[in-house]
């Protein structure tokens, strides 16, 4: 009597041989790792890759006075900070992982009530390569946005007109110092879940931070600034927004204080103003630490 043996799922059998080999690798992977840290620090004391001045959507401490082109002027105010985690120590370089969050809102500073009429909140976690004067970052990227009751009420809005503007973006940058008044980023970033739901999910942005001191062996290091950070997202055509940002850094034992002229063109950055244009000034000042 012939026995006939069951015919096997190829396919299966091919996923499960793939999935064996990643397992491997990654392991492996770990492993080089591990053999090769020389130290690991818990809550390192500070950040590697320095948020971008000119790039309005990071977590910062600041407030500006908004002149808007043909528009009622607006007040700006940004909350949020970075946090490392974890550091892992290697030879020459290091791997650092962190944390970094916070809020950024516009107020209709024309009206008695000064309305808000928008807010966005951001929570991303970093992961941060650094090596030398290169530093290499992947992170993860949530922005939630939400029109102010100000504004809906001002503006007659209706809640069926009212949509959920979210993203998910995976974001890669990279950062080099040129020189040692020079520095240079762009980055890459990919939406895998928006809301409202778009097949545009590609992005990139470019920028540089020009740095002169103004004061040397002093207590107060002071130095003049100027920074542009450009954007251009698939979702809305390609059409760049450029930000241009100028003026005096404060720096002390620990903290910095900053005064600062903006100009801007191009779509407005909050997620639920995105479709619109604007072109405008700014005025205020930032702290970092």
């Amino acid at each position: 009597m012939i026995k006939i043996k069951p015919l096997k799922n190829t396919v299966a059998v091919k996923t499960a041989n793939q999935h064996k080999k990643t397992k491997i690798i990654f392991a492996l992977f770990f492993l080089f790792c591990a053999s090769s840290i020389n130290a690991i620090d818990f809550l390192p004391p500070k950040e590697v890759f320095a948020s971008p001045i000119a790039d309005l959507t990071y977590p910062a401490f600041s407030t500006k006075y908004t002149l808007p082109i043909g528009k009622k002027n607006l007040a700006e105010i940004s909350l949020g900070d970075e946090f490392g985690i974890m550091r892992f120590n290697f030879e020459n370089s290091f791997l650092q992982f962190g944390i970094m969050g916070g809020l950024v809102g516009r107020f209709d500073i024309s009206r008695i009530t000064n309305d808000l009429q928008i807010a966005d909140y951001t929570l991303a976690f970093p992961f941060d390569y650094v090596n030398g004067k290169w530093i290499l970052r992947l992170m993860y990227w949530h922005t939630s946005s939400h029109i102010g009751d100000d504004y809906i009420a001002s503006n007659a809005i209706t809640p069926p007109s009212l949509r959920k503007n979210v993203t998910d973006d995976v974001r890669i940058l990279q950062s080099f110092d040129l020189f040692e008044w020079l520095r240079i980023y762009q980055g890459y970033f990919y939406s895998f879940n928006m809301l409202p739901d778009t097949d545009k999910p590609h992005g990139f942005n470019y920028g540089f931070e020009i740095y002169l001191p103004l004061t040397k062996d002093t207590p107060t290091k002071k130095q003049f600034f100027l920074a542009s950070d450009f954007k251009a997202l698939q979702r809305l055509g390609w059409q760049p927004s450029v930000n241009v940002r100028t003026g005096i850094e404060f720096g002390g034992e620990k903290n910095t204080l900053s005064l600062f002229t903006e100009f801007f063109a191009g779509h407005i950055l909050y997620l639920g103003f995105m479709n619109r244009t604007e072109t405008h000034w700014a005025f205020g000042f930032s702290f970092s630490r």
